[in-house]
């Protein structure tokens, strides 16, 4: 009997030690579905940011969202990096812009959000909302208003010697496209009738007269047209003979071109040289704008460096 009843007590031991080893089981296995939950959930918040900024966490949706606007330029080394150091200027233009009381206006955010709207949708980007994508786009319209309260016009003191050599080279390069070549002309169906036009044109008073007269396209209702000449010759795609026989007609002078079936009489209608003081005038604006922006930009570049922001490495990497 006394072993009957030992036999019994061994049985309920072992069965409460299976229990007992089934609970731990169990509990293990729901602290390892816990820890792994745990983990996804880590994981995925812990790259859902990719920069704290001035104390701000910053969506990684905004560098994803930066790099597929340069990647639209095709593959390029680096782009990762010049991806976030754009973030960076973009979210230092609206932080200094909301200082000064230059920063986006709501007219500018709702266009532009509005633009990436479509933008968006044709990119194929559903992870970051329009008006935050406009937002960003948008933070371009303070960049000229900061660089008047940092770099104003007349800011800039200019080296005369380096002003006067650089306005030298640009006029070399560049006077002709100051000079005027307006051109009219007359359209006809045969090489005869172009030839009947070009030797009336001495004895004509008017030009206007023979282009109402002989010219196939003549339209009372736009009358009498007028082109540049560069532009005509790049319209028509002449040659390098036809092109420096144009470019070289004095006021007065015409020249006829072949263009498909049809022959073109190219009257030199007001032919004058450059202006240098209209090209001073222009290069001394282009000059002190361009040493500005390089101004604004290098101080930009001391923003940037001087910034309160870590960079998340781990949603870094995986951008």
């Amino acid at each position: 009997m006394t072993s009957r009843k030992k036999q019994n007590m061994e049985i309920e031991r072992k069965k409460k030690a299976l229990r007992t080893r089934h609970t731990f089981t169990l509990l293990g296995v729901v602290l390892v579905i816990v820890i792994a939950i745990a983990w996804v959930v880590w994981d995925s918040q812990s790259r859902s940011w990719i920069m704290n900024f001035e104390g701000q966490r910053i969506a990684m949706a905004d560098a994803q969202f930066m790099v597929a606007q340069y990647s639209m330029f095709g593959d390029m080394d680096g782009i990762v990096d010049m991806a976030i150091d754009e973030l960076v200027d973009t979210l230092i233009l609206i932080e200094r812009g909301e200082y000064h009381n230059v920063g986006i206006t709501p007219e500018e955010h709702a266009e532009m959000t509005d633009n990436m709207f479509g933008q968006l949708s044709w990119m194929g980007i559903d992870y970051i909302h329009p008006a935050r994508a406009g937002e960003l786009m948008a933070a371009n319209s303070i960049h000229p208003r900061l660089m008047e309260i940092y770099v104003p016009h007349g800011s800039i003191e200019i080296d005369q010697n380096e002003f006067a050599q650089a306005l030298a080279e640009y006029i070399a390069e560049n006077a002709e496209n100051y000079a005027n070549y307006e051109v009219k002309f007359v359209i006809t169906d045969t090489q005869e009738e172009a030839m009947a036009v070009w030797t009336l044109i001495p004895e004509t008073a008017d030009f206007d007269d023979l282009i109402r007269e002989y010219s196939v396209f003549y339209d009372e209702e736009f009358g009498i047209q007028t082109l540049d000449a560069r532009q005509l010759i790049g319209d028509l795609m002449l040659d390098d003979e036809d092109t420096d026989i144009i470019m070289h007609l004095q006021n007065g002078q015409a020249h006829i071109v072949q263009f498909e079936d049809q022959f073109i009489v190219l009257y030199m209608y007001d032919r004058s040289e450059a202006n240098p003081v209209v090209i001073e005038a222009s290069f001394y604006t282009n000059f002190t704008n361009t040493r500005r922006h390089e101004a604004f930009r290098a101080l930009r570049d001391e923003w940037r460096a001087a910034a309160n922001y870590t960079i998340n490495q781990r949603a870094y990497a995986s951008l």
